[in-house]
């Protein structure tokens, strides 16, 4: 049996969808587990109603309490030999369990990755011909060991999100999502595949992503910037506990280059749009800039990350502001595409 635990926090508007791509998989022999983290908006009543329609489905109701406490509700509940999270504005395509359970039961990985695809639409009438957007990871099939795994993570072939694999038991019997810290699948993802004997990767997209553009200022604000410093932090340390038996010295390179660019990206949207606390937010993302800045040889980095840099440098404000625009246009033009 495959759990499946989807967390819920008012999102009225794509939870039905996301409830049906679980309850109309291939796969049947499903417990779909919903954990309502005190939804205001009556998608707490809309997992209650589907409970009434599907044995298969228990609800949990709980106060709000953030995206990991109630992941950690299911897993402390769940009763399958496999594991799945599926986030819930998102979509599995209909035979997505199946194929990677196949996977994993031929393979005898301990957790099976697959592709995904983004998309941007409210609601799909068919899902199978949703109109998407590039792939992702783009894997090369194969079965992996557990550091290979942790080193395909850190070069992005493997992602950080735990909702694009599914997982035996086992490996979440020894972990648990640290509470009330947002990016937790970066900080948890080195450790989870770490303890996994084998990782078996499918190139073959069987999840949907969903783009919310009115998720972007929710992300902007000092607590989000406080919780992904962190998660780097542990991600980095991670890194150095097992260097150089896995990782090398160019690897831990890398990740803080890739920390710099997130740190980049947030200062650009933060000065495009309104926040709460935005002197306080560009302080402390300056001061996250300036000591990953003297920490990297910038003369190895991409020419994306060197111009950003620049820009940052040369002007803080303006310049950026600009550039933001530009960048802003163009997410415009795309989205316009896909109508």
């Amino acid at each position: 049996m495959i759990s499946v635990i989807v967390p819920v926090y008012n999102v009225k508007p794509y939870l039905e969808e996301s409830i049906q791509s679980v309850i109309h998989q291939t796969f049947r022999d499903l417990e779909i587990i919903l954990v309502d983290d005190g939804s205001t908006d009556g998608s707490g009543e809309i997992c209650d109603r589907y409970a009434e329609i599907d044995s298969r489905i228990r609800v949990i109701h709980q106060e709000n309490r953030g995206l990991s406490a109630a992941r950690n509700a299911g897993l402390d509940i769940c009763h399958g030999d496999i594991i799945a999270f599926l986030d819930s504005d998102d979509a599995f395509l209909e035979n997505a369990l199946e194929v990677m359970e196949k996977a994993m039961r031929e393979s005898g990985a301990d957790i099976v990755e697959c592709n995904f695809s983004f998309f941007s639409r409210k609601k799909c009438s068919n899902l199978r011909n949703t109109p998407m957007q590039k792939a992702l990871p783009n894997h090369k099939p194969g079965l992996y060991s557990g550091p290979e795994a942790m080193k395909l993570n850190l070069y992005r072939t493997i992602t950080h999100v735990v909702w694009s694999k599914i997982y035996r038991r086992e490996i979440w019997n020894r972990f648990r999502f640290r509470n009330g810290q947002n990016f937790e699948d970066l900080d948890i993802i080195l450790p989870v595949l770490h303890s996994a004997r084998n990782v078996y990767l499918l190139n073959e997209v069987l999840i949907l992503y969903r783009r919310r553009p009115e998720s972007i200022t929710q992300t902007l604000n000092l607590k989000n910037l406080r919780d992904i410093t962190a998660a780097y932090t542990h991600y980095t340390n991670y890194i150095c506990q097992f260097s150089p038996q896995y990782f090398t010295d160019s690897d831990l390179d890398f990740v803080r280059r890739k920390q710099l660019f997130s740190m980049l990206s947030f200062y650009y949207r933060g000065i495009l749009y309104p926040i709460p606390q935005k002197e306080r937010y560009l302080s402390y993302l300056n001061k996250c800039i300036l000591d990953l800045s003297a920490s990297i040889d910038l003369s190895k980095c991409s020419l994306r990350l060197k111009a950003a840099a620049w820009f940052y440098h040369v002007s803080p404000m303006a310049v950026n502001r600009m550039l933001y625009r530009l960048y802003r246009f163009y997410r415009s033009s795309q989205t316009l595409l896909l109508r």
